[in-house]
């Protein structure tokens, strides 16, 4: 019992030891943090304005915004920007004596960033990188009074260290912080073009390719509705919800030229305003987005304007079946048939079954049954029967009953096979 005594007082001993120094340790760590800071403090105030070679911007009540144009600015993009600026921290402070000649160690076309902050004005300016290690020069401005480090970027790397005996004197974060100060003019913009929840809305969209729909992301409809024996798909609105919310363009032009806009291609409509696409501007073939209350063009990002250019049937699910697990009655067009297990498809026949579990490229719901006299394959499965008829850019998967054509792009004619042994049972 004694010796079960001693050694609960060794482990409290051990534990007041332990959490007393390693409490020391981070309160000196925290300590250490704040010194080696060069812009960013709390002691500093509230920001009320940025200057970069490229950037200015100021605050305006609670928002600060681009100077010459009263912009928005995204929230995330100043805090990323602020986040990158703390991270350069002082290793090394240096006297007077050690700049003798700043034009040496800073040359007259090396950038500086302007903080106009609640308390005092920071100039910080980035000087040349040492040799033989990561860090490099900079100098801060504390209301016309220069301070000099050697500093580093505690940033983790972004990306692989190809030759680790060179890693300590790579450019790769120096190269990195001076990106800071050639950010590009607009870079703060808040692109986000929507600023709408769209869980409760709905939207119109118009097209010069297709007709006019409606969305509502609410019910998870269409207007059309799909026709019969097909339904809305769940996932593509979800996504296509989740697109428009985060929608955000690559770049905004204020002063444009309105004759060099290019054709209106759509237009999307929500509950409070309509926005419109153009396809072009200065013949440059890239799109551009025009919303209410702003007097310049949005460039969309390339990919980015099939979000106004959608059919009705893109947000439809066009697969004519989901799965397909069981037996299925195959008739060929020499008059043979077969009934096999759809586990027992021979490969050279498993294009069949896939693309009857595929969305077609679209649908139609309107066609005369002479339009498909002789079908190259049938397969009935679930009460449904399947003709299969080729054109020479079309597979298209005819549903008499249902009147539903389903067409699919033939890219290769061999891709389905209408020979009965490759849909025989493989040995």
């Amino acid at each position: 019992m004694k010796n079960l005594y001693l050694f609960i007082g060794l482990i409290a001993l051990l534990s007041v030891v332990y959490f007393t120094q390693e409490k020391k340790h981070v309160e000196k760590k925290e300590k250490d943090d704040i010194v080696s800071r060069l812009v960013v403090r709390k002691e500093f105030g509230r920001l009320e304005e940025i200057q970069t070679p490229y950037n200015h911007l100021v605050r305006r009540g609670e928002d600060i915004v681009y100077f010459s144009s009263d912009f928005k600015v995204s929230q995330e993009k100043i805090n990323e920007f602020l986040k990158r600026i703390a991270n350069i921290r002082s290793k090394k402070k240096l006297s007077a004596e050690d700049i003798k000649n700043p034009k040496d160690f800073f040359p007259e076309q090396f950038p500086k960033i302007s903080f106009q902050m609640e308390k005092c004005r920071i100039e910080f300016r980035l000087g040349k990188k040492l040799d033989f290690s990561q860090d490099f020069y900079v100098e801060v401005k504390t209301d016309g009074v220069s301070e000099y480090s050697i500093a580093h970027d505690i940033t983790p790397y972004e990306g692989v260290i190809y030759n680790q005996e060179e890693s300590h004197r790579s450019d790769h974060k120096y190269q990195r912080v001076k990106s800071l100060f050639f950010l590009p003019t607009g870079f703060f913009m808040d692109l986000k073009v929507f600023s709408e929840d769209f869980d409760n809305s709905s939207v119109k969209i118009t097209n010069i390719r297709n007709k006019s729909f409606s969305i509502d992301f609410k019910t998870k409809m269409t207007e059309p509705a799909p026709i019969a024996g097909i339904k809305v798909s769940s996932n593509i609105l979800d996504y296509l919800k989740r697109k428009y919310e985060s929608f955000e363009a690559e770049m905004y032009i204020k002063d444009y030229d309105k004759s060099k806009l290019g054709r209106k291609v759509g237009s999307l409509e929500t509950s409070s305003a309509v926005f419109n696409i153009f396809e072009s501007y200065n013949n440059d073939h890239r799109y551009y987005l025009k919303a209410p209350n702003y007097p310049g063009i949005f460039l969309i990002k390339s990919g980015e304007q099939r979000l106004f250019l959608y059919n009705v049937q893109n947000l439809w699910d066009l697969k004519p079946f989901e799965v397909i697990n069981g037996e299925l009655e195959i008739k060929f067009d020499n008059n043979e048939s077969m009934k096999i297990g759809s586990h027992q498809f021979g490969l050279k026949a498993m294009n069949t079954l896939k693309m009857m579990q595929s969305p077609a490229k679209y649908i139609l719901d309107e066609f005369k049954d002479s339009d498909f006299p002789h079908p190259k394959l049938q397969i009935a499965f679930q009460a449904r029967n399947i003709e299969f008829h080729f054109t020479e850019r079309e597979i298209i998967l005819v549903d008499r009953r249902s009147r539903i054509s389903y067409h699919y792009e033939r890219v290769d004619k061999d891709l389905i096979s209408i020979d009965p042994d490759d849909y025989r049972v493989e040995q």
